[in-house]
């Protein structure tokens, strides 16, 4: 099916306000099979053009990582995973939680995070592909596997209908960390701010697998 620019005025879109006092607890909601996460594998970080937006992005096509659980139908396969950041502490995340953002949180730095930060720096221009060795996506995970689960919509064009999975415990990271990607926002690119802003709920209800998770 095809999907056009038009599609991101459509109802149910992404990123949304989540309230956590309205998150309703499902105990149908499976946690994830990550099993494949764990493997160690070589790939390619790269600054890519989504149609409005420059991303740091992440390709793990042709690695053949499966997932499965988390009560969604069938084995999805991960193919890549992007950055959202802003230029202070104060915003970065797409999605709100009562009304904040989130910048993946300073904290203590995060080694787990390290050769992805050091290989920030070395951006220069679109296109660029910047090497990780022995690289394993469950390091970039947070322990606790409760998530938030509403129905929504890619959040660059074609906006297609998706549905969103969040882990809720939030990963941190140093102000040296998150510096490096802010400071692709001094480049020519301008690569900073790359998220969109929060739109109506629309009716639509928020569950988690945790009945902990408001």
């Amino acid at each position: 099916m095809a999907h056009s620019v038009s599609s991101c005025n459509a109802k149910f879109q992404s990123p949304i306000d989540i309230k956590t006092s309205d998150v309703v607890y499902d105990s149908s909601l499976e946690n994830f099979n990550l099993e494949e996460l764990e493997k160690t594998r070589d790939v390619d970080m790269v600054c890519v053009p989504t149609m409005d937006v420059l991303v740091i992005q992440v390709n793990l096509q042709g690695h053949d990582i499966k997932v499965t659980g988390g009560s969604l139908p069938g084995t999805y396969k991960v193919e890549q995973f992007h950055f959202h950041w802003g230029p202070n502490n104060n915003v970065g995340s797409e999605h709100t939680y009562d009304g904040k953002q989130v910048t993946a949180e300073v904290g203590s730095h995060n080694k787990n995070y390290e050769e992805i930060t050091d290989k920030v720096k070395n951006v220069q221009k679109q296109e660029d592909i910047l090497p990780l060795q022995s690289f394993k996506l469950s390091s970039l995970l947070p322990s606790s596997k409760c998530y938030y689960r509403y129905l929504g919509s890619m959040t660059t064009p074609p906006c297609a209908p998706v549905i969103w999975t969040m882990f809720k415990e939030n990963i941190y990271l140093s102000e040296n960390q998150l510096q490096e990607f802010r400071n692709l926002g001094n480049t020519d690119m301008d690569l900073i701010h790359n998220c969109r802003s929060p739109r109506p709920l629309d009716g639509r209800i928020v569950t988690s697998n945790c009945n902990n998770a408001s």
